[in-house]
Order: structure tokens, then sequence, then C-alpha cells
């Protein structure tokens, strides 16, 4: 653009006189400032833009990729991993203290199912129990059926991975997994698992560790 169409431009650009200002208010009206401001006028919210599609999100889909994506802990993904059994029928300070620990060795708690068959009070109660712990807590049936959980509280200790390796067949005890169950706290089960399948003793310690125990 050279100098002599910017001169152009500005010859043709028209020029707004007070008295344009005033005509066009007289004409059109004039809006009060105080209704154009955000402070004054609440977002209307019907405007806003509908979703193209009213179908609920799949809530089994949701739930099958979380599992698949937090069933091995950090750090250990190649090695051996810690699942913690328990239900919601369970008494409050053993759910708790099961929690509570679950989270400081960073193991994966598995629940059953759903509380009541519903998913907004099972979401609550898990709220609940787990509060700012940082802990992992699956929804799932099938390694009950894999790992043959028959009682909760339950620990198992298996191959990383293995729950996805077996499908829905059950595990093979021994090689895939060792199991214990019983009302105790994770490090007495973990240490059952040192003494009774010295095979697992070196996985089992490196949950102790994090629980604050040595064997």
């Amino acid at each position: 653009m050279t100098e002599a169409d910017m001169a152009r431009v500005r010859r043709e650009q028209p020029t707004i006189s007070d008295e344009d200002v005033a005509r066009a208010q007289a004409r059109y009206g004039q809006l009060p400032i105080a209704a154009t401001t955000p402070a004054a006028r609440p977002p209307n919210l019907d405007a806003l833009p509908a979703p193209l599609y009213d179908t609920p999100p799949d809530l089994g889909a949701v739930a099958e990729g979380y599992r698949v994506e937090s069933l091995a802990p950090a750090g250990l993904d190649e090695g051996p991993v810690l699942y913690l059994f328990v239900s919601l029928s369970m008494p409050e300070p053993a759910l708790r203290r099961a929690i509570a620990q679950a989270a400081q060795a960073r193991a994966v708690v598995l629940i059953r199912g759903l509380s009541d068959g519903s998913l907004r009070q099972t979401a609550a109660r898990l709220q609940a129990l787990i509060g700012q712990q940082p802990v992992s807590i699956q929804i799932d049936p099938r390694p009950f059926e894999q790992f043959d959980v028959q009682r909760v509280p339950a620990v198992v200790l298996a191959r990383s991975r293995a729950a996805e390796d077996c499908n829905a067949s059950a595990c093979p005890a021994g090689t895939a997994f060792v199991r214990a169950t019983g009302d105790v706290s994770l490090d007495y089960a973990l240490a059952h698992v040192q003494r009774a399948a010295p095979a697992w003793a070196p996985a089992a310690a490196v949950y102790l560790q994090r629980l604050g125990r040595r064997e």
C-alpha cells in the first residue's frame, strides 16, 4: 500500500459528527449503559447452545477405561501389583483403615459392585471414606472371580497386568498371584505372605517399606 492509497482511504472515510450521533439516538433510541454491563445483567443461560446429542455418557465404558489405566500403581508398572478387596458393607472403622493403608502403600482397592445399586450413593460413600487421600478405587466384579476372592477383606499380590492376562477365566494361584484373607491390617497380611510364600517375599517387602515396616 502506497502513501497515495492511504490518502485516498482517509478521504473516503466518512466523518461522524455529534449531530450524526444525535440523529441516530433520536431515531433508534439508546440502550441504558448499566443494562449492558455484566454486573447489572446476569448471563442468559437459556441462550447458550444446546448439545447436539442428549444421549447420557456410557458410565461402564468410562469405568473400564479408568480401571485399565490405573491397575498398576505408579513406579511398579513392570512389578507385582497389590490389590485390596473390600466391601462397602464392612464396618466403617475397618473400611477407613483399609483405604488409608492402601493409599500409603499405593495399592488398588477393589469393590465388587455399587452400594444399593446406586452410582450416586456409592460415589458419595467413597468420597466420605477417601477424603483427600490419593488412592485408586475400582468397582469391578471380575477380579473377584479371577482371583477367587470369596470373602473380604482380602489381599492379593499379583503379577503386573495379571487380571488382564487371565481375562474372564480364573488366574492360576501361586504363579500369577498369592492371596491372604482375613480382617487384619495390610502390613500384617503382607508379612504373612512373606512367611508363607517366600517367592513373593521381595514384592511384599516393597509394599511393607511403603507402610513403614521392615521384615
